[in-house]
């Protein structure tokens, strides 16, 4: 799905996925590049144009980005073409959840920083979905929000 035109307007979800209103969350103004293109951030979520997005958005901002469609695969492209320093993962995706697809990660990276995206807000202190993961993104976002997110977490800091 392309991500010109009208199309940018559409409401996107994927039947295991949260909804994702391309709208609100497109192109938001991200600045300055803010990353030396050395950091690698891998991006798993089902909806194609979301995906689209968060590639547009973190290359603009100086970040090299490796795109999967679900935690699968994010798993298979983490062993293959890492390293990365930075795994942002929906939550709900077919195949294999966000917080499965990390669990697994982390087998192999222990130190790889994690943020979750998800339909709906969770208490990171209290729910299960969010364990391990050091911040979280509610859909929908701005682009400079995820950036301000991405470059707190790289700094090794937890925005929550």
């Amino acid at each position: 799905m392309a991500l010109s035109g009208d199309s940018s307007r559409e409401s996107t979800s994927a039947s295991s996925g949260s909804p994702f209103n391309a709208e609100t969350a497109a192109y938001a103004p991200v600045g300055a590049a803010i990353a030396s293109a050395s950091k690698s951030i891998l991006v798993a979520d089902d909806d194609e144009a979301l995906r689209m997005l968060l590639h547009a958005i973190l290359t603009a901002g100086g970040y090299r980005v490796s795109v999967a469609e679900n935690g699968e695969k994010a798993v298979e492209l983490f062993q293959r073409h890492g390293p990365f320093e930075l795994v942002i993962l929906d939550l709900r995706m077919p195949k294999l959840s966000g917080q499965a697809a990390l669990q697994r990660i982390r087998a192999l990276n222990s130190g790889i920083r994690a943020l979750a995206l998800t339909g709906m807000p969770l208490e990171k202190d209290s729910d299960p979905l969010l364990k391990g993961f050091d911040g979280q993104m509610t859909k929908p976002f701005l682009g400079d929000e995820l950036v301000e997110k991405v470059k707190s977490l790289l700094a090794g800091r937890n925005p929550g």
